[in-house]
């Protein structure tokens, strides 16, 4: 097996990992396959995600036939049973979505959530959850099969997630441009756990947390919750993989394919007419009939009745303060979760280190330098050093040539593209001279004097995506003494696993002792432990551009063809 083989073999995207290599044939699984008991033809599992009013089979059969619901509605539903018989049809009720709600995602994104007033709105939320959560295909339930959903891959083995453009040529987009503004969300496919899909349930837990009121109870369901927020964060994903928005925008017929990200053409999810051969699937459009949601997207949710309603007002016409919701499951928040006194033995060298296209900050690209410069200024007392590709070759070469070391060294080398030796360089500089290692696209926000808290401590990290579970540690900003023993661990296990088959993730360095408490944990807090110390989520990744709490953000300026491509080969390999 070559080297790109043996990446691509035992990458992951799940919600913890982090991994050196980010390949396009990711594996969608946290734990290994048994092929035995199971099978993975599929990235995406064989799940027909739905919500409805009912999760009773014969009460939607019955409301098709009495009159209560569109009578078409039950032969709909079942075309994707008798086109799918080896996957399995999931509809979560109401009270199915509070329960999921509660039992797999943070406070955060419960309260996110449980804001939320009208049941459309929630509905509209929860298909981005389930297909997080659960993977698999979602679909409304004004929609037919026409394809079974295994070959919605179209025979691609390493497509994660489906989407599809809804009108092309139509519309303009604020910050994209013109003609790039529609992505339908009626139906859309993901692999469990895949990036993407937590980037849009952040951005809706976002956008719900920075709504008034009375902005969210009289929110539009397509901006807030639907489409607009959606196909914003579709064009942002495919923007940063390097991605053509006018092209993909524009397709009635074909695909597009970004690394393990797939956009059908308008034919193909949106078909313009029934008998059209390439349709997986037909929408509909019940939302303006009697029984269509903009009819019933009044309707409010159960708990939001109980909460708000004036006894004497049964149409809800009066509403109450949204922050008297009182979730009953949920604990309080903590600032602090400590696991022990944080000590180290030595102080964290005053070096700041980055990798970029040249050691000269003089000849990186603009932005870059701006970086660079607002970071010296806002830490003068600390010495910078850029490493370019060849330099960080000549380091591992010279730091690595004996010993044990030599197999890091080995492995360093065995990486076929440049962004696996960056991704990797940067543990084994912390490891043999610790100090600070930032990405060349991160803008300082805060001196890093003041990450440590006023503690001695020997590593400083910081979550990102603090919902998940366990959740994922950012390498975009790392502090560190030399030779810690959790850099020493986590590098000894990332060189065995590119020189074999086995995966490490730095999660499981950490020892997860008392992590368990972490969904209560404030993403403006830290957990601390032996002489370890990890930020919340908003101070090295947070979620608006302008965060008071923020140490630093990442602009995403480095790869997909600012500077460097993802695929960019590095040099040397054979040594």
């Amino acid at each position: 097996m070559n080297n790109i083989a043996i990446m691509e073999a035992h990458a992951d995207f799940g919600s913890a990992k982090i991994n050196i290599t980010r390949m396009s044939n990711p594996l969608p699984q946290n734990y290994p396959s048994y092929e035995q008991i199971s099978h993975h033809s599929s990235l995406i599992p064989s799940r027909i995600l739905r919500t409805w009013k009912t999760n009773n089979r014969i009460e939607i059969k019955q409301m098709s036939l009495n009159g209560s619901d569109i009578a078409e509605r039950y032969s709909w539903f079942k075309s994707w049973d008798e086109k799918n018989p080896g996957a399995m049809q999931i509809i979560f009720s109401d009270d199915d979505m509070d329960r999921f709600v509660k039992g797999f995602f943070s406070r955060r994104v419960q309260e996110a959530y449980f804001k939320l007033p009208k049941i459309v709105l929630r509905a509209d939320f929860m298909r981005y959850m389930m297909l997080y959560e659960l993977g698999g295909v979602y679909t409304d339930m004004d929609t037919s099969c026409n394809i079974p959903i295994y070959k919605w891959n179209l025979g691609i083995p390493q497509v994660a997630v489906i989407v599809g453009v809804e009108d092309p040529a139509f519309g303009s987009h604020e910050e994209f441009g013109q003609n790039i503004d529609s992505m339908q969300q009626w139906t859309m496919a993901s692999a469990r756990h895949h990036p993407f899909m937590a980037k849009v349930v952040s951005a809706v837990t976002d956008k719900i947390h920075s709504l008034s009121q009375e902005e969210i109870l009289d929110a539009d369901v397509l901006e807030l919750t639907g489409p607009g927020i959606w196909k914003k964060v579709v064009w942002q994903h495919i923007n940063e993989l390097g991605g053509d928005l006018v092209a993909t925008a524009n397709m009635w017929e074909g695909y597009h394919l970004y690394d393990d990200f797939l956009v059908l053409g308008k034919s193909f999810l949106n078909a313009d007419r029934s008998h059209n051969p390439d349709a997986l699937m037909s929408h509909h459009f019940t939302g303006f009939t009697k029984f269509g949601w903009r009819n019933q997207g009044s309707v409010f949710a159960n708990q939001t009745k109980e909460v708000f309603a004036k006894r004497k007002n049964k149409t809800l016409s009066q509403l109450s303060n949204i922050d008297e919701v009182k979730i009953q499951t949920l604990k309080d928040i903590k600032e602090v979760i400590s696991l022990g006194t944080t000590k180290a033995n030595s102080n964290i060298p005053k070096v700041i280190s980055r990798v970029a296209n040249s050691s000269d900050p003089t000849k990186l690209m603009p932005q870059l330098y701006k970086f660079h410069t607002e970071w010296m200024s806002l830490n003068s007392e600390y010495h910078s050093i850029i490493f370019s590709e060849s330099h960080m070759d000549s380091f591992v070469k010279r730091r690595f040539s004996s010993g044990a070391n030599l197999v890091i060294k080995q492995a360093y080398f065995h990486l076929p593209l440049l962004r696996q030796r960056v991704e990797f360089f940067k543990f084994l500089w912390l490891l043999k001279n610790g100090g600070y290692y930032i990405e060349a696209d991160v803008k300082c926000h805060r001196p890093v004097k003041h990450w440590n808290l006023g503690k001695h401590v020997g590593l400083i990290l910081g979550f990102k995506n603090q919902h998940h579970s366990p959740p994922e540690v950012s390498t975009s900003a790392m502090a560190s003494i030399p030779n810690h023993p959790l850099i020493a661990e986590f590098v000894s296990l990332q060189a065995l696993e590119i020189l074999s088959n086995d995966r490490a993730d730095l999660h499981k360095s950490l020892k997860m002792k008392g992590f368990h408490e972490l969904p209560v944990l404030s993403w403006t807090g830290y957990i601390e432990f032996d002489d370890v110390l990890i930020h919340g989520n908003e101070r090295f990744e947070p979620s608006r551009d302008i965060h008071s709490a923020a140490f630093i953000k990442q602009h995403s300026a480095l790869w997909g063809g600012r500077v460097w491509n993802e695929s960019t080969l590095a040099e040397d390999i054979s040594k």
